[in-house]
């Protein structure tokens, strides 16, 4: 792939045969649902990066991150520490949004936050910036890995 860029999105939707609807007409809460999945894969790696393990030793290792009150409070610090204007812009839109669920073992506040960072994640994601994405997720793990030692 050398001189092309890789967009991750559209290299599946190509190898899908899939046709993309208008990037700006995605809401919120759609945005948040696919940058779950990319945040999931993202953990499911760093997880099993650290070597092999049971499928029960990897889920525990990974439900930490996973949680809204883990990923509130990557956002959180994302917000006060990284993100640009622009960026803030977007996790405020999916912060703002109004899910159907909630999460049980968060509060609203943090539930809400971590819609917002998976909306962003989602963001960036469809607009071809992965490398954004995964570059503010391991920058947010560190913030909460750093946060816990204090």
């Amino acid at each position: 792939m050398e001189g092309k860029e890789m967009n991750l999105f559209t290299d599946i939707l190509d190898g899908l045969q899939l046709q993309a609807q208008q990037k700006q007409e995605y809401s919120p809460l759609v945005l948040a649902y696919i940058g779950d999945g990319f945040y999931e894969l993202a953990i499911r790696t760093r997880v099993i990066s650290y070597g092999n393990a049971s499928v029960d030793v990897l889920n525990r290792k990974a439900t930490f991150w996973a949680k809204a009150a883990t990923q509130g409070q990557m956002a959180k610090l994302l917000v006060e520490q990284v993100l640009t204007e622009d960026e803030i812009w977007i996790l405020k839109r999916g912060r703002n949004a109004h899910p159907a669920s909630t999460a049980r073992r968060a509060s609203i506040a943090e539930y809400h936050m971590a819609t917002g960072f998976e909306s962003l994640i989602g963001w960036l994601y469809v607009h071809g910036q992965a490398e954004r994405a995964l570059e503010l997720i391991r920058q947010g793990m560190a913030l909460v890995e750093e946060a816990q030692k204090n």
